[in-house]
């Protein structure tokens, strides 16, 4: 069995984009080998605890401070995690991946040049065409 953190903080739009992603994965073959744990804010663990593909959700108290990540980060240092993906790539999920005494398998990458580029009238780049179930498969599937 292979345990796999995945750590979101963000907006709920960008929450539930991760949530059907993992839904999709939970149809995947080697579902029944997976047993996925979700960390997000406290406001959207209990919507996060409906998603399929997610067996597990820990929640960051609000307002989600320092000592409320070091905290969160002791309680999940005590189990063994094969693959941690850093779903957000902001400071606090960063500093959580720190804490854990770990580097992330991954990091969803944000392209947030490419997407300047396109706002400012140029154009679409190949990898603004990724879905976030693409990136995902590389490290859950």
């Amino acid at each position: 069995m292979r345990d796999i953190l995945v750590i979101r903080f963000g907006a709920l739009g960008d929450l539930c984009l991760l949530g059907w992603s993992l839904a999709g994965l939970a149809a995947a073959p080697g579902r029944d080998e997976r047993r996925v744990t979700l960390v997000t804010k406290a406001r959207f663990a209990e919507l996060a605890g409906l998603f399929r593909g997610v067996d597990r959700v820990v929640a960051l108290p609000e307002p989600g401070r320092l000592p409320d990540l070091v905290r969160l980060a002791r309680d999940l240092r005590a189990d063994a995690w094969d693959s941690v993906l850093d779903a957000h790539g902001v400071i606090r999920s960063r500093l959580l991946t720190s804490l854990l005494g770990r580097r992330p398998q991954a990091r969803l990458r944000k392209d947030t040049t490419a997407r300047l580029r396109l706002l400012r009238g140029g154009a679409a780049a190949p990898q603004l065409r990724r879905h976030m179930r693409d990136r995902l498969d590389a490290v859950i599937a």
